[in-house]
């Protein structure tokens, strides 16, 4: 690969990581805002208990996010401006950064076991600019933030030779935040420290095989989502990081074994014509159109609406907006 390309990439996707951070207002799930901002604005006396949900009043929700967005709307109140929007953007920029720093670990700490020059390319491009990466990754949610946390936390072991006692402490540091941020990356956690007690040797002598820290680590935690009945794709968000890995090294792998010169092969060259078309018309949705389309509609009410202006709910939840109501009489408004 040429040196150009791996400047030009990396810095075409953490362009578009800002972009995205911009335009793609609102979030992907309600417990993004409900959960997290909601929680900050309470402790900020922006609005009242009765307000909040149920999982405020049950503490069974992490306090850390919360306690950084509240953090970042009191230093943007001492300098002058507590514009929610503003502030919500600058989250999620924050989030994109920390996104664009995962993604380029990871892809330093895995290039070196990509051999075939085609796929090098193909990791580099698929590591940095898949569009539904770009999209979750500008999200101020704890699946992100666990998942990036983790991430970095795995790619930056790999790539340290030296690991030196304050190297690992620190390592735990990011480990514990990765757990805070998101509980159930304990399992992730706990399978990324079996794998270096493997690697150390200590149950080398029982186990022989799947000596990859990627099925050390993801194996545990898609088990225990396997078990637990309570299904969302959102909380397969924290492994988005790896998938690059998983999808190259499986098809050097095919290669490898299977089919020799596959990557020569007419059709799939054109298959991956029409991918980076397809991924690319993707790319400029979610850079572009707001996450939430309501948020525009909020946003211009309050810069522009000088006079005060209610919003009305339907039913007790103040969060129940009229287009997710379902009316017996009118279907769905």
């Amino acid at each position: 690969m040429s040196a150009p390309d791996k400047t030009l990439i990396p810095l075409s996707g953490l362009i578009l990581m800002l972009v995205a951070s911009w335009f793609s207002l609102g979030y992907y799930h309600f417990d993004e805002h409900f959960q997290i901002l909601e929680f900050a604005g309470f402790k900020l006396g922006l609005n009242s208990l009765n307000n909040m949900p149920w999982e405020y009043t049950d503490q069974m929700r992490p306090a850390v996010q919360p306690m950084i967005a509240f953090g970042v709307y009191r230093v943007f109140g001492w300098l002058g401006t507590t514009d929610p929007f503003f502030i919500a953007f600058f989250l999620r920029m924050v989030s994109g950064l920390l996104t664009f720093l995962a993604m380029v670990l990871v892809y330093k700490a895995f290039r070196d076991k990509i051999t075939n020059p085609v796929l090098q390319r193909w990791f580099l491009l698929l590591s940095i600019l898949v569009w539904f990466d770009v999209y979750i990754g500008v999200r101020f949610s704890s699946e992100n933030w666990s998942g990036r946390l983790f991430a970095i936390a795995l790619a930056w072991y790999l790539l340290k030779e030296r690991k030196s006692a304050l190297f690992l402490v620190f390592l735990g540091f990011v480990l514990g935040l990765s757990f805070l941020f998101r509980f159930q990356a304990a399992f992730l956690i706990l399978g990324f420290i079996a794998w270096m007690l493997f690697i150390l040797g200590i149950l080398a002598v029982f186990i022989f095989r799947w000596k990859s820290v990627l099925t050390w680590s993801v194996l545990p935690f898609l088990l225990v989502h396997f078990a637990i009945g309570h299904k969302e794709l959102r909380f397969l968000f924290p492994l988005v990081s790896f998938l690059p890995v998983f999808l190259i090294l499986g098809m050097q792998e095919v290669e490898n074994r299977y089919m020799k010169g596959m990557m020569q092969m007419k059709g799939l060259r054109v298959f991956m014509q029409v991918f980076v078309v397809v991924y690319g018309i993707m790319l400029l949705v979610v850079m572009f159109r707001p996450s939430d389309v309501n948020i525009p509609l909020y946003k211009a009410m309050y810069y522009d609406y000088q006079q005060p202006a209610t919003l009305y709910h339907k039913g007790y939840n103040p969060y129940e907006r009229v287009l997710n109501v379902k009316d017996p009489d009118m279907g769905r408004l």
